[in-house]
């Protein structure tokens, strides 16, 4: 049953309830409380078991495809990440990022150089980001700024780690040990690449109970992603194995927001389903009450004329404009060229 479906139902359920106990006036008064407080009980118990769910949701892997359709599955262009081209400018001499910008404005024409600017962003520690729509783009523009401001400022190239891939479903007789080797062995296209071994890293690997398999996070450089990709599988042993992207989510499960884990975190308990200071476990409110504590705290800092994210989910929901923005942003520090 989907989850909305059931949301719907449970919501009619309670409301059910709640007319027997309001249109039944020869209740005794003890009575009427303890079902009260029977059905404020029950939106607790809906609403931990509904977190659990959806926290299980998206840590279980989806069920092992089979030959047939693996094998004919073709890569769709637009599933692969687009590749972002990233400078970053700071001041020498402590200035605001308005300041630095404006220098830079007045001393480099990208037209000249022959770079193409897609953004302009101020950033919070007073530098600014430049994103170009090419790598060389990006690399006269350092060269560009450097030489002319070198003086005032500083420019460089943003830093970029290799892709991941998540590896669904790995037979139980493949090892930590011969995983890469199997894999080189075992998939011809990547045997066109020299020292393949050296650029195929296994990261971490977790069991999927349920299927006695495991799931493999390997770290690979661009090329060997691109031939990954390609096919969108890899042969291991007796079976073929699904391959996708990986993007690591750090996600506080105290504070509900990205970027560090719930021991290092410094701020307040916030709950991922109203953005109440409490546990999800204590959280008792409705579907309709649902409130995301990031899409809520984006929208405080959005200028008039801004766009609003929407506010009416969970910071569970991977429909969250904030996920996605996290997401994009974590996808921009990938070489995936």
């Amino acid at each position: 049953m989907a989850t909305n479906e059931l949301d719907k139902r449970f919501e009619l359920a309670i409301k059910l309830i709640k007319g027997v106990i309001s249109g039944s006036g020869n209740l005794k008064s003890q009575f009427r409380n303890d079902l009260n407080k029977a059905v404020s009980e029950f939106n607790v118990i809906f609403n931990k078991q509904k977190g659990d769910l959806i926290k299980l949701k998206s840590e279980m892997s989806l069920p092992t495809p089979s030959y047939a359709h693996v094998a004919s599955t073709i890569p769709k262009e637009n599933n692969i990440p687009q590749a972002t081209h990233v400078v970053f400018i700071k001041s020498k001499d402590a200035k605001t990022s308005e300041e630095t910008k404006s220098t830079i404005k007045r001393t480099i024409n990208p037209s000249k150089i022959g770079v193409g600017v897609k953004k302009m962003k101020n950033l919070s520690n007073g530098g600014v980001m430049i994103e170009t729509t090419t790598k060389q783009g990006s690399e006269k523009l350092v060269e560009a700024i450097n030489n002319t401001l070198s003086n005032q400022v500083e420019a460089s190239l943003a830093k970029k780690f290799n892709p991941r891939l998540i590896i669904y479903n790995i037979p139980v007789e493949i090892t930590e040990q011969n995983v890469v080797q199997t894999i080189i062995e075992q998939n011809q296209i990547l045997h066109s690449e020299t020292n393949c071994k050296e650029h195929i890293t296994i990261k971490y690997m977790f069991i999927n109970k349920k299927t006695n398999t495991r799931n493999i996070i390997i770290e690979v450089s661009p090329t060997i992603r691109r031939l990954i990709k390609q096919q969108n599988h890899l042969k291991m042993v007796w079976s073929i194995c699904r391959v996708d992207d990986y993007v690591s989510i750090l996600k506080c499960f105290k504070c509900c927001k990205f970027g560090h884990k719930s021991a290092d975190c410094r701020g307040n308990q916030v709950c991922p389903i109203c953005s109440g200071n409490h546990e999800i476990k204590d959280c008792s409110v409705s579907i309709n009450q649902h409130n995301c504590a990031n899409c809520s705290n984006h929208n405080l800092y959005i200028k008039e004329g801004g766009r609003k994210y929407n506010t009416k989910h969970t910071t569970m929901s991977r429909d969250c404009e904030s996920f996605k923005t996290y997401k994009k942003m974590k996808e921009s520090q990938i070489n995936y060229e």
